[in-house]
């Protein structure tokens, strides 16, 4: 019969050994240029009353999208898992129950994000701003 210390040692070891070198999560992104995306959910819009907000990603930088009311432009930086939003104008019509300075603010505090299966989520300050989702277009 073998030592049964000899034998725990060997384990062990072999425990340690495997996880001397820990693999690191790699988390990667899909890319967003070229494609729209419904805004699902974000703080202090439960529920939109008006239409649906959007966020669309050009090819060469440039913003665009809807509140839910006024459309809006501007364009966006992006590099790797990081995205700076610079909304620079919008339409102007009258919106009753859709809060846009509160859109467009929290819009502006957006730095990173994470897209994978058509599901987005825009990241600032350390927690999640909004969650969004690809906007499938109806032929």
């Amino acid at each position: 019969m073998k030592n049964p210390i000899v034998v725990l040692g060997l384990l062990l070891g072999g425990l340690l050994l495997c996880n001397c070198h820990p693999q690191k999560k790699v988390v990667t992104n899909e890319n967003p240029v070229g494609r729209s995306f419904d805004i699902v959910s974000m703080p202090g819009a439960d529920s939109f009353t008006g239409g649906k907000p959007f966020l669309q990603f050009g090819a060469s930088g440039q913003l665009g999208g809807n509140t839910g009311c006024n459309g809006f432009f501007g364009d966006y930086k992006l590099q790797g898992n990081n995205l700076t939003l610079n909304i620079q104008g919008a339409t102007k019509m009258y919106c009753m129950e859709v809060n846009e300075e509160g859109f467009f603010e929290l819009m502006q505090k957006v730095e990173s994000f994470t897209l994978a299966g058509g599901n987005m989520k825009l990241f600032g300050q350390g927690k999640e701003l909004a969650i969004l989702r690809e906007r499938v277009e109806q032929k």
